[in-house]
């Protein structure tokens, strides 16, 4: 059994983990599972494991006995789940938070990866997401939430089914940044309990990468990881918790000189008493770039 399960629930968790899924090198060393409570679209995906959802008759909001056997089965043993859901429904309203209990009921480590809906999906919609999203933060270890928003706003030539794709695409590429970070061996670890530590409880968290090479590469793949559309509503120095994961290639690793501008940032450009935590690992297909990768948490906003 490998060390994490990424579930997807509910139709937008669903396409989030199909992509993943793709991936040869996450399929070798991560478990994947989809849950919903429709069978047409659990049929669809290509996913092999499985769960139908279903719901106690007397009360639809909670799930019956048999299913949550057969989820408690299907999880037991991972350390760390991460769930993908889209906000808005029933699913992620009312199922979601039960799931995230019975894997605590286990000491299971769990993070949540959610979008919450484009406004244009209706006021009744948003509304459900916001409770949701305060109610899945009350219950798990760290919720990273992609605001739909955002990416309309930055991305206005795109028709309404890239629109979708691209939510799910950033779903998927947060999990595996944050997968990699976890889960992968690294020249300058980072220890879970320090992450979950920083991310615990927090109001807002962010995930961005930035990529630069040449003179001062680290500092600017620093300030091109703020530059995404996903942080400009923030600013670097309200952040409460920052973890800063440098990738680079074995062949150009970071060099000494340059470690010193993580110290710079650190005391020029973070505020004081801010969570900082900084970690290299290696990627070959970097070769003279480095990337950066900020994992970000406000407590209170």
């Amino acid at each position: 059994m490998s060390y994490l399960a990424v579930i997807g629930v509910g139709r937008g968790g669903i396409h989030t983990v199909n992509k993943m899924n793709r991936n040869p090198a996450l399929v070798e060393e991560v478990s994947f599972l989809v849950c919903d409570t429709d069978d047409i679209i659990l049929m669809k995906s290509p996913v092999e494991n499985k769960i139908l959802m279903n719901c106690k008759p007397q009360d639809e909001r909670f799930l019956t006995e048999e299913t949550k056997k057969d989820f408690k089965c299907r999880v037991s043993g991972f350390r760390v789940v991460f769930f993908v859901a889209g906000m808005g429904g029933s699913t992620g309203h009312d199922l979601l938070p039960e799931l995230i209990g019975y894997c605590r009921e286990l000491e299971i480590t769990v993070s949540c990866f959610v979008t919450s809906p484009f406004t244009f999906e209706g006021d009744v919609k948003c509304k459900i997401a916001t409770e949701s999203i305060l109610n899945i933060r009350q219950c798990s270890d760290s919720v990273v939430v992609i605001n739909n928003d955002i990416i309309q706003d930055s991305e206005r030539d795109f028709n309404l089914a890239n629109a979708f794709h691209k939510s799910h695409l950033i779903l998927a590429e947060n999990c595996e940044v944050l997968y990699k970070i976890l889960c992968k061996p690294s020249y300058v670890s980072l220890v879970l309990d320090d992450y979950y530590s920083t991310m615990r409880n927090s109001a807002v968290t962010i995930i961005v990468s930035g990529y630069s090479n040449g003179e001062k590469r680290v500092l600017a793949a620093f300030d091109e990881a703020l530059k995404s559309s996903l942080f400009k509503p923030y600013e670097i120095g309200e952040m409460d918790g920052i973890i800063f994961a440098i990738e680079c290639s074995t062949h150009h690793q970071i060099k000494m000189e340059e470690v010193k501008y993580i110290h710079e940032i650190m005391g020029n450009r973070i505020k004081e008493g801010s969570n900082f935590t900084w970690i290299v690992n290696f990627d070959e297909e970097l070769n003279e770039e480095v990337k950066v990768t900020l994992i970000a948490s406000i407590k209170n906003r």
